[in-house]
């Protein structure tokens, strides 16, 4: 009796061998495409609402190239793993093309919720089906929810949440580096006999930041092939805590005077701590994937010698 696999390898003879690749083993890989080209779209989406009449070069400045190289190592990575042990139900396979293609055609650009849903059922059903999937499934569960902390859920955010946190760290920092603060004041941060001041909202709050870095960090790890195990866990907790000082300093840094606020929010400062954020990730991924060469192989004639 022939099994599943047969029958879908049948029923796709005589396409182009790029298309059984693509529509075998339950659709999945095509459906990761779908997530792919979803949020691309929605990154571009949102760099033309931000530019508005901008033009294309306002346009480039505002799209987020970092989600561009995510999906390109994620789809190198899904090349490399073995898809023989996913299989999909018709419900499965009808409810997955059924939410792309409403995504896709209906639902506005902006949104990414839907690319969040899509990438999270994948990256179960991929991480379920083969153990040795778990390389995809995680970095891949990651960058689809890494825009999720600033959606509102209830009239409540994770970011938010975190804002709390992140005036007492700046204020930390303040206070460490000499300077006199005045009386906690909600999520206002300002220095003693100064004018200017800084309110800390949602967006500045370093659960945005954060979860892209992690995001990042995971693609990049995996892609270089990086063992899971404990030695990613302790990058990744290092990643998190350097996330967590950089954007600190950062608003410390923003309360000094209206300068420096639009050097480091609207600047130049802005697009330095972005790189320095890609910089530690991709730095931890090295660190995390990276072997101890063992002692050297002995030579035959060595060995023959003992």
């Amino acid at each position: 009796m022939p099994s599943e696999s047969d029958v879908n390898a049948s029923s796709l003879r005589g396409f182009p061998a790029w298309m059984e690749r693509v529509f075998a083993h339950g659709g999945y890989p095509f459906l990761l495409g779908c997530a792919c080209l979803m949020d691309l779209r929605r990154v571009l989406a949102v760099a033309v609402a931000k530019s508005q009449e901008g033009g294309l070069f306002q346009i480039l400045d505002d799209v987020n190239f970092l989600v561009f190289a995510q999906w390109f190592c994620l789809i190198e990575i899904a090349r490399r793993i073995d898809w023989s042990e996913v299989r999909a139900t018709r419900l499965e396979r009808f409810a997955g093309l059924a939410l792309a293609l409403y995504a896709g055609l209906l639902v506005t650009p902006q949104s990414h919720i839907f690319t969040a849903i899509l990438g999270v059922w994948i990256a179960v059903k991929v991480g379920l089906s083969a153990r040795q999937a778990w390389a995809l499934s995680i970095p891949l569960a990651l960058v689809s929810i890494q825009d999720v902390p600033s959606k509102e859920f209830a009239g409540y955010s994770l970011s938010a949440l975190v804002v709390p946190i992140d005036v007492l760290g700046a204020r930390s920092l303040l206070s460490l580096a000499g300077y006199a603060l005045q009386p906690m004041s909600g999520s206002v941060i300002r220095i003693v006999n100064e004018v200017h001041g800084v309110r800390v909202i949602p967006s500045c709050a370093t659960a945005g930041p954060a979860f892209e870095a992690l995001a990042a960090y995971s693609v990049f790890a995996s892609w270089l092939r990086a063992a899971m195990g404990r030695r990613v866990v302790i990058c990744g907790l290092v990643l998190l805590l350097g996330i967590t000082l950089i954007n600190w300093a950062r608003l410390a840094l923003t309360t000094l005077s209206h300068d420096s606020y639009v050097f480091w929010h609207d600047g130049n400062g802005r697009a330095m701590i972005g790189l320095c954020y890609l910089a530690l990730a991709f730095l931890m991924a090295e660190v995390a994937a990276r072997v101890k060469a063992g002692p050297p192989p002995a030579s035959k004639h060595a060995t023959a010698a003992r």
